[in-house]
């Protein structure tokens, strides 16, 4: 049968956000309870050249919807309304405020040898644009998007997935984000964002990113990566201001509602909204019924069944500017120790914590210039524990399998015209030569399926027309 694709759009160009943070000096003080923004203790700017551009997309080609950037951001810091980490896509259920890439090593420059952790995102306020919070500065103009999909306007016979994200990044020039209060100190790190999506089945509910990391500066060694996440779920339609506010809910503030548990077998941090402990009896779950994970995929060169190769966990409670915190040696020894953190205390529970989580893989020996290594992590949705698991271990297999995945036909490109009281519609049979590369019969079309709805999450099947001659004729 053509995979169902329930109506959902190719990806849209969100736009190019700038932003200046106004100087002041002093202290920072504790964020309130709402993660309200509070003054920069300097000034930082985002800046567009004819070579470089802050750019931003939302995924939108499957459930997930996630805003991705070309500096290493993950999510909006709910600086609109538009998906951060909206998933099922369409409901208003979110589920991270912010998150990025960390890359942390014993790095040599000039000046000497110096330990370094380069970041797109720490601890930081909500309201505020994301490009004064990362380290990172784009290597080019936009975010790129192609497709395995051949009826596709974003065909690439190069791609990997039906909607490919790609971006370059790099930590040069030294720039010193908002939420850092210590300078930048540039590794010379180039670094190439993939993010893959698939629009069926189990694969619809996780998007894949794949980073690929180089240096054009000398040898780095006991190189780690990490992704940085601020995941708290909340349905932001129950808020009538946004940011979200506790005087702008019924339901009350939108933090300190976390409930994080780690699957060691899987290596995924997982996430659910809880109102209040015990849990789960004064948790409301089906006030936001879905869970979602951050995955660790794997590594390359090696893999993470090396024992020369470790997963770490760090988990905190959320405090923009703590000392513990805000020095690179103190971001670096919160990568490398190996270890799972230990999730049962107070600072990780809902009402009496707000804990914010740091999955990293690592170390790589050396990295040389000319060489490169690769990190997989996946961001995973699903109705319950049960149903998260089984599209994490998909995630996995897409991964196992260099994202060699069986995929149907594209749906055939369409036209509606309308006439009194009726809708004529007209499609190709473009996709009746798809070839599927992990079938035993690679050009295994069976026929069409026409879906109607208002709803994307609720489109009802109106016909469907088989094939009937073999080997076409499975129903």
């Amino acid at each position: 049968m053509s995979g169902r694709r329930d109506g959902i759009r190719a990806g849209v160009l969100c736009g190019v956000l700038a932003a200046a943070c106004a100087l002041t000096s002093g202290v920072r003080p504790a964020a309130a309870v709402d993660h309200a923004p509070v003054p920069p203790p300097f000034g930082v700017s985002a800046t567009a050249t004819d070579s470089i551009r802050y750019a931003v997309r939302v995924t939108d080609n499957n459930l997930m919807g996630i805003t991705i950037t070309n500096y290493g951001f993950i999510g909006n810091n709910f600086v609109s309304r538009s998906p951060s980490w909206e998933y099922p896509l369409g409901t208003g259920y979110e589920h991270m405020v912010r998150g990025g890439l960390w890359i942390g090593a014993e790095a040599i420059d000039d000046e000497g040898a110096f330990t370094a952790v380069t970041t797109a995102a720490v601890d930081g306020s909500q309201g505020s644009a994301s490009q004064s919070a990362t380290e990172y500065t784009p290597a080019g103009l936009e975010i790129k998007v192609r497709s395995t999909l051949t009826n596709s306007r974003y065909y690439d016979p190069r791609s990997v997935s039906e909607q490919d994200y790609l971006s370059t990044f790099s930590d040069q020039p030294a720039k010193r984000s908002s939420d850092n209060s210590e300078n930048h100190h540039p590794m010379s790190l180039l670094v190439r964002q993939e993010n893959y999506a698939w629009s069926f089945a189990d694969y619809q509910h996780f998007i894949i990113f794949h980073y690929v990391i180089k240096t054009f500066g000398p040898p780095l060694r006991n190189v780690w990566v990490g992704i940085y996440s601020e995941m708290a779920s909340g349905a932001k339609n129950l808020y009538s201001v946004w940011p979200p506010s506790s005087s702008g809910s019924t339901v009350g503030g939108w933090y300190s509602k976390k409930w994080i548990e780690y699957e060691d077998s899987l290596r995924m941090i997982r996430e659910h909204y809880c109102m209040q402990p015990p849990v789960p009896g004064g948790c409301y779950l089906a006030l936001v019924p879905p869970w979602v994970g951050v995955k660790l995929l794997g590594v390359r060169p090696g893999s993470l069944a090396d024992t020369s190769k470790k997963v770490t966990l760090s988990a905190w409670t959320y405090a923009p500017g703590s000392a513990l915190r805000d020095q690179d040696v103190e971001r670096f020894a919160l990568m490398n120790p190996g270890t799972i953190q230990d999730l049962s205390g107070p600072d990780f529970q809902p009402g009496s914590g707000d804990p914010v989580e740091l999955l990293c893989a690592g170390p790589f020996a050396e990295l040389d210039p000319g060489d490169s290594i690769m990190v997989d992590f996946a961001l995973v949705g699903g109705d319950d524990v049960p149903d998260l698991v089984t599209h994490a271990r998909f995630a996995q297999r897409a991964y196992d399998r260099d994202y060699i995945v069986p995929v149907p036909p594209p749906s055939p490109r369409f036209k509606v015209v309308a006439r009194h009281q009726a809708l004529d519609l007209y499609w190709d049979d473009s996709p009746e030569s798809f070839t599927d590369p992990t079938s035993p019969i690679p050009q295994d079309f069976e026929g069409y399926r026409l879906y109607l709805g208002e709803d994307r999450l609720d489109l009802d099947r109106v016909a469907q027309f088989d094939l009937a001659t073999p080997p076409h004729d499975t129903t």
